[in-house]
Order: structure tokens, then C-alpha cells, then sequence
């Protein structure tokens, strides 16, 4: 039934495509004769009607009226879809930021791959034994770091490298940028501009290069994930991509593992297993985690009942149900190529 629809799908879109084609590059050829036939029905109607004839009068005034609406309703159509309309002098068009913002929440949804990240904010907690689960695995993640965390755990950041883990840029010291945790707006916060965004970003990406040699991976997700158009824009203009994490907020769902709320007093806090069913339930009543990007912390500042505890269990579930873990970059090959192949200047 689904192919059967994306088979009709695609036959429409064919069609509808090659008409524009058609009315595009034949519009001035169309216009003129939509021109000449309403004139010329126009031109009839008012001799029918000068000779008093009625009935024909009705028959022509109809066919008039249907020419009319024809020639109005190409015009339109041209009007809104032909590009011949250039931008007022002094009054550029929006900014890039405002037509394209990056903000990869996903992957391709007909695939069986899954990425898993984690986020390192200062301090390593849990590192150690997350980077052995995933080692006795084979399991490639992407891991954002601040600089805090890289001039603190200096050794841990090679390692995640020799294990095959591509690392992102999380900011040098994990700053808010928008107003979201005071008005829950996330309109850029007083004092964050793009020279501030661009030093976070640059000293964080210089650091890493000092420690191991190497350059991060284009990717960068903001702390808190505090995001808007204008923040996505100055990184993009920066070389760099945003990935969050997918989630389906009509629906409840999130793949935010939530193992950053650590007081179980609070109304967002979920047990370890609570977390382990949230992620494996993901989308059971659509496509699953099927080019899903999970968000787990490095540190979660539990004492017990700590997330990674259970994350062998999450990632042999999912292997058994067919899912293959792969890093950021690569579960976007087939949907973002041009985004992650983004050649960037190195700071």
C-alpha cells in the first residue's frame, strides 16, 4: 500500500513539475494567446449584445467570464512562482541563517542505523565505564566536548579517538545563549553575539588540536540545547552543523535520555530502567529509532542508579532487532552529504 502510494506520489509530482516546466518557459507565448481569445470573446460578446441577440449574448458572456478567470489565474501563478522580481535597492533579502539554518535531528528514516551521543560538560563521572561498554562492542559514537572538559581529562579525549569515536564541538565553557531557563523563549540572551559564539567555538576546537593533532568533526551542539535561527546561523557561517536529537513532542517521545536530572525528587527524573524502556519504545507505533540520534551525558552526577548502567542492555536490544551504531557523520551520508562534506578553514 505505502509503495503503491509513493508510486502515485511520485507520478504526480512528475506531472505537476513538467506542467510548470511547460507554463514557465512557454509563458509568454500562453499569455499572449489567453490575451487574444479573451479579447476577442470579449469583442464578440459585446456585438452579440449590440445586436440584441440574448441567447447567444449568455453562451458568450459565460465563455468570456471563463477566459478571464484563465488569464487572471496564470497571471497570478506567474506572478507568485516566475523569478523575475528583484530585491529594492538598500533592502537586501534574509539573512542566510533565516533560509537555512542547520538543525540535524535525524537521520534517514529508511535505514536501520542509530547514532548514540553523549555530551562532556566538565567533569569524566561515568567516562571510563561507558568508553569500555562501547569498546567491547565495536560501538563508534560522536561525543561533544567543552574545553573544560579537554583541559581536565586531556588523556580521556586521546582515548575516545583510539577507540574511533568522532568528537564534536560542545563550546569552550558550556554557556547559556538563549533565555530559555528564565522566560522559556529562546531569544538570544543579552551579550551573546557572533564574536562570542565564534570565540567559544574556536578556543574549544584550538584546544582539542593541541591536545591530539587532529581537527574536530564539523558538528556542534549548543549547551542546554539552547538554539534559535540566528545562533544556528552564526555557526553555520562559522563551518559548523548543529545536531540535536530526535524526538516526536506530539507524541511525548524523545530520545533525551533524561540522565541528566539527577534529584528523584524531581518531576522530570526517570530510573535507570525507566530510561533503558524509553529509548528501546521510541516510535513503536511508527518507524522506531530508524536514523535516531540518542543524547546521553558523560556525567550525570548520580551517585546511584546511573544510566550507564544499563546502557550494555540498550545497545544489545537494539542490536538484536537489527540497528547499527554508527557516528553523526555517517548516519547523515545519504541525507546531509553536502552538510558534513562542508569544507572548513581551520581557526
Amino acid at each position: 500500500m505505502i509503495a503503491r502510494l509513493l508510486y502515485v506520489s511520485c507520478i504526480v509530482s512528475v506531472f505537476a513539475v513538467s506542467l510548470l516546466l511547460y507554463l514557465l518557459v512557454n509563458l509568454k507565448r500562453i499569455l499572449l494567446w489567453a490575451s487574444s481569445k479573451a479579447v476577442r470573446l470579449t469583442g464578440l460578446f459585446l456585438r452579440k449584445v449590440i445586436e440584441g441577440s440574448a441567447h447567444h449574448g449568455d453562451r458568450l458572456q459565460r465563455a468570456g467570464a471563463m477566459a478571464g478567470c484563465v488569464v487572471f489565474m496564470v497571471a497570478l501563478y506567474v506572478y507568485i512562482l516566475y523569478p523575475w522580481q528583484q530585491p529594492l535597492p538598500g533592502k537586501p533579502g534574509p539573512p542566510a541563517h533565516h533560509i537555512f539554518p542547520p538543525h540535524i535531528t535525524r537521520g534517514n528514516i529508511s535505514s536501520m542505523e542509530v547514532a548514540l551521543t553523549f555530551d562532556g560538560g566538565e567533569d569524566a563521572g561515568e567516562t571510563e565505564h561507558i568508553l569500555y561498554i562501547l569498546r567491547t562492542r565495536g560501538i563508534k559514537t560522536t561525543i561533544f566536548l567543552t574545553g573544560k572538559f579537554m583541559k581536565r581529562h586531556p588523556e580521556l579525549v586521546k582515548k575516545m579517538l583510539e577507540d574511533g569515536h568522532e568528537i564534536g564541538n560542545h563550546t569552550m565553557n558550556h554557556p547559556h545563549l538563549t533565555t530559555y531557563s528564565t522566560t522559556f523563549r529562546h531569544d538570544t540572551r543579552e551579550g551573546i553575539t557572533k564574536e562570542f559564539l565564534k570565540r567559544e567555538l574556536e578556543e574549544a576546537e584550538l584546544l582539542f588540536q593541541r591536545i591530539t593533532g587532529r581537527k574536530m568533526a564539523p558538528l556542534w551542539r549548543a549547551p542546554y540545547g539552547e538554539i534559535n535561527d540566528e545562533i544556528l546561523g552564526w555557526a553555520y557561517e562559522l563551518g559548523y552543523i548543529h545536531v540535536g536529537w530526535t524526538a516526536d513532542y506530539r507524541k511525548g517521545e524523545t530520545l533525551d535520555s533524561l540522565d541528566w536530572v539527577k534529584d528523584p525528587s524531581s518531576r522530570f527524573y526517570l530510573s535507570a530502567e525507566k530510561i533503558k524502556e524509553r529509548i528501546l519504545n521510541f516510535g513503536r507505533d511508527s518507524h522506531g529509532l530508524r536514523g535516531g540520534i540518542i543524547l546521553m551525558h558523560l556525567d550525570t552526577g548520580r551517585k546511584k542508579d546511573r544510566v550507564s548502567e544499563k546502557l550494555g542492555d540498550i545497545i544489545d536490544a537494539l542490536i538484536e532487532r537489527g540497528y547499527r551504531f554508527v557516528r553523526v557523520s555517517e548516519l547523515l551520508k545519504n541525507t546531509y552529504t553536502e552538510r558534513v562534506a562542508l569544507h572548513r578553514t581551520s581557526p
